[in-house]
């Protein structure tokens, strides 16, 4: 069976930090990102994704401090938009009719299609994309708290392999 969905504070984190990354290193937010993987099944409170960095505007760094640096910076920029407390806003649209407004902004790297109907969610200003897990969101940024990026790859001094950025994120309650 598959995980159950991310708790909606992870899930509105994750789109925030998808949004913040693709603002930070000047990437297109559609088909470069994984779909969010349940690591709040074994660490409440946390989410991991991958992003393709091939078409990154901004280089990301080897040395693994100038790494931290400009994950620091994403993580800032989220928690920027976090603070705004920005409305939340989940919808369904048919699939056809998303595709021909949106193109491919709204898919994840791996996306194969889901039907006739898509579960989109959208941020203003910072991201529009579709809810996979079908789970709940928050109505608005402010509720998740903030956010804290705290992953390296386990195995190398580095969070990028093979050109993608590996992000592990946990919420910080306030």
């Amino acid at each position: 069976p598959p995980p159950p969905p991310p708790p909606a504070a992870v899930a509105t984190a994750a789109a925030v930090l998808r949004g913040a990354l693709a603002g930070v290193l000047g990437l297109p937010i559609g088909r470069t990102c994984s779909d969010l993987q349940p690591t709040w099944n074994s660490e409440p409170g946390t989410g991991k994704f991958t992003m393709d960095l091939a078409k990154a505007v901004v280089p990301m760094p080897e040395d693994i401090e100038a790494q931290k640096i400009l994950l620091g910076r994403v993580a800032a920029v989220a928690n920027d938009f976090i603070k705004k407390d920005l409305p939340v806003v989940g919808f369904q649209m048919a699939a056809a009719e998303a595709e021909s407004t949106f193109g491919e902004a709204m898919y994840d790297a791996d996306f194969k299609g889901a039907g006739d109907t898509l579960s989109l969610v959208s941020i203003d200003g910072l991201c529009l994309m579709v809810n996979r897990s079908a789970g709940p969101l928050c109505a608005s940024t402010g509720s998740v708290g903030s956010v804290e990026v705290v992953w390296v790859h386990p195995k190398k001094d580095t969070a990028v392999i093979k050109g993608k950025l590996g992000l592990k994120f946990k919420l910080v309650p306030q």
